[in-house]
């Protein structure tokens, strides 16, 4: 990322390195307004507002007949102006954190120089972890610096401003059982910290969004999260999920219930013309949130929330047009029981399968 200059006051020229010495001289002080180790992201969000300022060492007098000062237009002697170079980082340290598997996050380098002793903090990005605000001036020809560090973390917002973001309600209820509507940790020494998926895979916030791997903005700020979600939720639903469905009508799996069916109508009756009824936005939510996190992982077996439904006896269950020459099936979504049974029939690692009953438990959350 480029890196942020800013000049802020009477900015000065940066002194020239060959007039001024490296010697170690005394250290500058540097505090933060207000006098906080941690600083907490507002619920907006919005980055806190610190301001840092630096005190800097009494000069040593000068002994008679020394250089201590510089002429000005009138030959009386006057002080060289003072200026303060100040570099600002902001690093989420993932030790510590839960399941955040090694996960950093930086806010853009920050470097400004000011002509007055005080700097507030002119944060670009949402970000957190641990503040590191140094600055460097020159006195007496030394160059001589100072350090501040502390923490930010983030605070969760409510589901009143979640909602606000156009989030729909069954999408509310998934963030819900994914994290428990958390962007952040509360009840950790790490809390304010940001909500890692349990599985170590990476997946981060409120909609635990995982796959593309999720930026820095995602990691810290619950509107870009959100805005994650959203999208993710809206490619399964309109794109994947209605893809799946509709394309069952065509499956071999389809196919092979009608001829099985038909091969019990015996003459004088007809083979049936079966198709299936149209989808339903409710078949489309389940179908995109079994999609969003409730199949297996790693497995070419995978079995969609819907299917044709069949009775006891393995046939398919018709309801046939008054011209018996027509028919209906019917759509039945798989039961939890059914779905383990495919997965113990192609041997899919219990670890791999997702939530069986994942839909049903999506959608009894309850959001406050």
């Amino acid at each position: 990322m480029a890196r942020l200059s800013h000049s802020i006051g009477n900015t000065q020229p940066t002194p020239q390195k060959s007039a001024v010495s490296t010697a170690h001289g005394p250290e500058i002080k540097v505090t933060l307004d207000p006098p906080n180790k941690v600083f907490f992201l507002t619920d907006d969000p919005q980055m806190p507002k610190i301001k840092a300022t630096c005190q800097v060492p009494s000069p040593t007098p000068v002994p008679a007949g020394g250089a201590s000062s510089v002429s000005g237009p009138s030959g009386a002697p006057t002080s060289a102006a003072q200026s303060y170079d100040w570099d600002v980082t902001l690093v989420l340290n993932p030790a510590g954190v839960p399941y955040s598997g090694g996960r950093t996050t930086r806010h853009s380098p920050i470097h400004v120089t000011t002509a007055v002793p005080e700097l507030s903090l002119p944060f670009t990005q949402i970000r957190g972890g641990m503040l590191t605000v140094t600055v460097a001036t020159t006195l007496q020809g030394k160059r001589i610096t100072g350090k501040a560090v502390a923490e930010i973390r983030g605070a969760n917002p409510g589901a009143r401003l979640i909602r606000a973001e156009g989030v729909p309600e069954i999408l509310m209820k998934l963030m819900q059982l994914e994290s428990s509507l958390q962007q952040f940790l509360t009840t950790h020494a790490k809390a304010g910290y940001p909500v890692f998926s349990h599985d170590g895979l990476g997946g981060v916030g409120l909609g635990q969004i995982t796959h593309p791997r999720p930026t820095d903005d995602e990691v810290w700020n619950w509107k870009a999260n959100v805005r994650a979600a959203k999208t993710h939720w809206d490619s399964k639903r309109r794109n994947d999920a209605k893809r799946l469905l509709q394309n069952y009508a065509n499956s071999s799996d389809f196919r092979d219930l009608v001829d099985k069916y038909n091969q019990t109508r015996t003459a004088p009756l007809k083979p049936l013309i079966i198709t299936l009824p149209p989808i339903t936005d409710e078949m489309l939510d389940n179908e995109a949130i079994r999609l969003y996190n409730g199949a297996p992982r790693s497995s070419g077996h995978s079995l969609q929330e819907y299917r044709a439904e069949i009775n006891e006896g393995g046939l398919l269950v018709v309801d046939v047009a008054q011209d018996s020459l027509h028919g209906t099936a019917r759509w039945q979504e798989v039961a939890a029981s059914d779905r383990i049974d495919f997965y113990d029939k192609w041997k899919i690692d219990p670890s791999q399968r997702g939530d069986p009953d994942y839909v049903n438990h999506v959608r009894s959350q309850v959001v406050n």
